[in-house]
């Protein structure tokens, strides 16, 4: 049975023990999948699958032989050599995801640890840890999954029966900065089927601005949490109208900050598109306060050119326009 899997795009993945299924369109999931891979993909050698991640660069599996195994996207045929192996420490990984921007692996250990790398720093062989954390001040306790999204990252704690969360995901690791779901605090670990309450989460899904968590053996919930994404801040003031302000610094590099308000609870996107329309980011999708707002719009993937940015809520909608020269974003 499948241990883990990966959609990105209309590409959705499985993998377990020593087989991986790829269906090219995550629609005909009734139907075969369009390609199998069983005990090898090159020199990579099955021995238990135990994760899967994709993202637009890379194609990753994770194995209990303690090694992690990625390919410059999925290989054709089971003939493809790994372009890297990750070999890990101690224990084997559990889970696997990639957000684009960072990938995760969560190890349940003993020890229990995450690690977080950058996929800019994989790509040129870099496949050191841009962080690395444990269970120091009771932060980790069989972790079996662990994701990043929209700037924040989670991960899903089975042995203390919570999922521990940082808002910004360079905090990752600081206890001060931490959120906890399903306990009251870092000190509690037990487990509970009822409000308020985690057993033994497994699984992790970010969905606009929602997280989803899944639990294992005897309980049968998913169950879904609201979120802010990292770099939302919200000004209590009530402001008269809405409004979309130019996005400061610019130019910037790497980042910059768009600030809006608007005078009620409304459901809001906040994207980025192309000069062709095309999306290629996705800043806030999900309800907001009413308030002052500002998100960090960060374009370390993105290639030169002109891109706008959008506000919209059911009564609003409003497009800026911003120029990207070799990460430098200037107002017209």
């Amino acid at each position: 049975s499948p241990w883990d899997n990966a959609l990105f795009n209309n590409t959705f993945v499985i993998a377990g023990h020593s087989k991986v299924a790829v269906w090219n369109d995550a629609s005909q999931l009734a139907s075969p999948p369009s390609r199998t891979f069983t005990n090898n993909i090159g020199t990579a050698v099955f021995s238990d699958l135990r994760g899967v991640a994709l993202d637009s660069q890379f194609f990753y599996l994770a194995d209990g032989s303690r090694r992690i195994f990625i390919w410059s996207g999925i290989p054709a045929n089971s003939s493809v050599n790994p372009l890297y192996t990750i070999s890990l420490s101690n224990s084997q990984p559990n889970r696997i995801s990639s957000d684009g921007t960072y990938f995760c692996v969560a190890k349940p250990g003993p020890p229990s640890e995450v690690y977080i790398y950058k996929v800019a720093d994989i790509a040129v062989g870099n496949l050191t840890p841009w962080k690395t954390l444990n269970a120091q001040g009771g932060l980790l306790n069989l972790a079996s999954h662990a994701i990043a999204f929209n700037g924040s990252l989670a991960i899903a704690n089975t042995g203390n029966n919570n999922v521990v969360l940082w808002r910004d995901i360079n905090n990752a690791g600081d206890t001060n900065a931490v959120i906890i779901l399903g306990q009251p605090n870092l000190q509690s670990h037990t487990p509970a089927i009822g409000q308020n309450r985690l057993f033994m989460p497994g699984a992790l899904l970010a969905v606009s601005n929602y997280l989803w968590v899944s639990e294992l053996k005897f309980s049968s919930r998913i169950l879904r949490f609201g979120y802010l994404p990292s770099g939302i801040e919200i000004n209590g003031n009530v402001p008269e109208s809405y409004k979309l302000y130019q996005n400061y610094p610019n130019p910037f590099n790497p980042s910059t900050t768009i600030h809006f308000s608007f005078p009620q609870r409304s459901y809001v996107t906040l994207k980025v598109f192309d000069v062709l329309g095309r999306e290629v980011a996705t800043l806030v999708d999900g309800e907001l306060n009413p308030g002052e707002h500002a998100v960090v719009f960060s374009a370390e993937d993105l290639s030169s050119g002109v891109y706008f940015f959008r506000l919209t809520t059911p009564t609003f909608s409003q497009t800026k326009l911003i120029d990207f020269y070799e990460k430098l974003i200037k107002k017209y």
